[in-house]
């Protein structure tokens, strides 16, 4: 490759390092890959769908740093057809961008991406329940020269730890909810309580008032019920008539 086009490469080659691209594509990783799993469909639509959007993305912004360097696309391809053929090490650039388009590659990466963003929430809940002196029962330490097959059954497990820390977690929030719930409840009820006697102890006193002055009258009309009675029974002896006189002894 001639001196003067080897400098595109490796500008592209710099550019695929650098924050401006970095920033945006692992955001996007990290933002996607929860919809990822180890036993997901790999026809699944939404898979196609992100995969899609993150191409799009990559060729994007690519795109615009070979504008911002004044090169087409169509030159940058055949830099890149040249560095293949004769085996430059800049050939590395061709393969990395031409990787993206590959689903299968694509998948895999964000299956795994997904299971170190699952491990690092396990480390962050476990770090809080120690703190709180709570024991976990999880180590998350995983042992170095046991293979791939061991480090991948030690993150399963730590998955499986996460989902139960979560479940912990969900239940004693649950928990917590219900009891301010009941305490809200309680101090209605009381409230309703102390309502309900204040309206009774206010009704009760004019019910006392009126007992305590049916209580007063009643001397007064047992008085005047004794007068009529009398007055009645000296009516009834002045309007009968005198008692028949003896009949006199016969001759």
């Amino acid at each position: 490759m001639a001196e003067d086009e080897s400098w595109v490469l490796e500008a592209v080659m710099a550019f695929l390092r650098s924050p401006e691209y970095t920033t945006p594509v692992m955001n996007f990783i990290d933002e996607k890959c929860t919809v990822f799993d180890e036993d997901g469909d790999e026809s699944k639509l939404s898979f196609t769908e992100i995969h899609q959007e993150f191409v799009a993305l990559v060729f994007g912004l690519l795109e615009k740093f070979l504008g911002e360097i004044g090169l087409t696309q169509e030159a940058f391809a055949e830099q890149c057809d040249r560095a293949m053929k004769t085996g430059s090490e800049y050939a590395v650039v061709y393969q990395q961008i031409m990787t993206v388009e590959d689903f299968a590659s694509f998948k895999h990466m964000m299956v795994k991406r997904n299971r170190e963003l699952n491990l690092e929430l396990l480390r962050q809940m476990q770090a809080q329940q120690q703190q709180a002196g709570v024991d976990t029962g999880a180590d998350t330490s995983i042992e170095s020269g046991h293979g791939d097959d061991d480090v991948e059954a030690q993150e399963q497990r730590e998955l499986e730890e996460a989902l139960r820390l979560s479940r912990m977690a969900f239940e004693g929030e649950t928990m917590r909810s219900a009891d301010a719930m009941d305490d809200a409840e309680d101090d209605e009820e009381a409230a309703q309580l102390r309502e309900a006697i204040r309206l009774s102890a206010m009704a009760s006193q004019p019910l006392a008032a009126a007992a305590d002055l049916c209580q007063a009258e009643m001397p007064a009309d047992a008085e005047s019920e004794e007068a009529m009675i009398a007055q009645a029974l000296a009516e009834s002896l002045k309007s009968a008539p005198p008692p028949d006189a003896p009949a006199p002894p016969p001759a």
